[in-house]
């Protein structure tokens, strides 16, 4: 008896030691992660990820269609790789027979790189409250630094393949998520990462972060783009930024998401329990109003671009040099605007509803001044003063994370970027 009593005690006690053992492993681990967490949050700028994301998108645009000109234009009889490599020494007659072709074209790119994301979103938005932010930024990188690579392997063949080929290209960008996922995955990260009394400033320097990239684009394009190689440069420079930007997400960007241990199951109806569940203080109602004046405001912004240009070209015999200067100085005072005035708002006091909807004003006498502009002086007045409106953005998402919790976060995006996403395609 007392053989068996002293057996048990000893198992008793190795019970206990192994449990204390795992408890203490455990408690180690969760002090490493804490540890690995910290670290990589000193290094962790969304800001970084979008001027790297926004440049290379910037800089390859416009050099993208003039690859469907030429490709299009080599087609045609009698017409030669000296006429067609310069966009401005094709006849008006070889381009009224390939213009509807390149919008054709363009028009498949959009779909492919702007529907393709927008289902995808929704489905990855609730799984990304189950499974983290992170594997959706990595992802949606990757698709982006696909489609340079792609792109710069097929524009040195571009003698003898036909215009089509060029749309693989955008096919990793659709799978993958391309900025729908992408923006979706980095406005969670910053809400997880952020608290209410900083939040609206770290959105809106993630906003200036995107125009600096898109600033930088415009001032390089034209010499980047110069000469008998400009195809081939662009897109590796554009690779290797968008490799560089793959990178950097890799090593310094932390999962923000607080997971739990359990799998967990997604399901497609979740997004639609979160999305049109009561919420006290008439939160869902809130919810729906800002969504609405958020998807107003960008369809306005869309329609309202080229009446702007077409516009400051008529009235006012504006050359493209004129009014590229004019989106440079618009983009440099939007991120000014951004940066200071999610401060200069947070501290009057607003709530970020309140700022979101006060701030859609200076758009609406941005636009009257355009329309009554007696000289193209005030052109410049009424951009400044639009550029103010871009606050809403910020305030807007931050509004929206404060309404909705954090397990609730990639749920209620997802519907909100998939709303944004469809608008340019509309």
């Amino acid at each position: 008896m007392s053989y068996s009593l002293a057996n048990m005690n000893a198992e008793s006690n190795n019970e206990g030691e192994d449990e204390s053992s795992v408890n203490g492993d455990e408690t180690e681990d969760c002090a490493q992660n804490k540890q690995k967490f910290t670290f990589k949050m000193k290094f962790a700028y969304p800001e970084i990820l979008a001027t790297l994301l926004l440049f290379p998108q910037g800089l390859s645009s416009g050099v993208f269609t003039n690859l469907l000109m030429e490709s299009l234009c080599m087609r045609v009889a009698n017409m030669t790789h000296d006429v067609c490599s310069h966009v401005e020494l094709i006849p008006s007659d070889v381009q009224s027979i390939i213009q509807p072709q390149v919008n054709r074209l363009l028009n498949w790119k959009v779909l492919i790189e702007t529907f393709l994301p927008a289902l995808c979103v929704v489905f990855l938005g609730p799984w990304s409250d189950a499974h983290g932010r992170r594997p959706l930024i990595l992802i949606s990188l990757l698709g982006q630094s696909l489609y340079f690579t792609i792109l710069t392997v097929l524009v040195f063949f571009k003698d003898s393949l036909p215009a089509e080929y060029y749309l693989l290209a955008a096919v990793p960008v659709g799978i993958s998520g391309g900025f729908s996922v992408f923006f979706l995955s980095v406005v969670c990260f910053i809400t997880d990462c952020t608290t209410d009394k900083n939040r609206a400033f770290k959105m809106g320097t993630f906003e200036a972060g995107c125009m600096l990239g898109s600033l930088i684009a415009q001032l390089l394009t034209a010499k980047v783009s110069r000469g008998p190689h400009g195809f081939q440069i662009t897109f590796m420079i554009s690779s290797l930024v968008c490799f560089i930007n793959l990178l950097y997400a890799i090593i310094f960007i932390p999962e923000s998401a607080n997971l739990s241990q359990e799998v967990q199951q997604v399901h497609l109806l979740d997004l639609f329990k979160a999305f049109s569940k009561k919420r006290p203080m008439h939160r869902r109602a809130i919810l729906y109003l800002l969504i609405l004046a958020n998807t107003s405001f960008i369809i306005i912004v869309f329609g309202e671009s080229d009446i702007f240009y077409q516009s400051a070209i008529k009235r006012f015999q504006w050359s493209l040099q004129q009014f590229s200067n004019l989106n440079s100085v618009s983009l440099v005072v939007s991120g000014s605007v951004l940066v200071v005035g999610t401060q200069i708002l947070k501290c009057i006091g607003l709530t970020d509803a309140t700022a979101a909807l006060i701030v859609v004003a200076p758009r609406i006498f941005s636009s009257l001044m355009i329309f009554y502009a007696p000289t193209d002086r005030w052109l410049y007045a009424a951009a400044a003063l639009g550029c103010i409106s871009t606050l809403i953005t910020p305030f807007y998402r931050t509004a929206v994370s404060n309404i909705i919790p954090s397990d609730e976060l990639g749920k209620v995006f997802a519907v909100i970027m998939f709303t944004e996403a469809l608008v340019p395609i509309d």
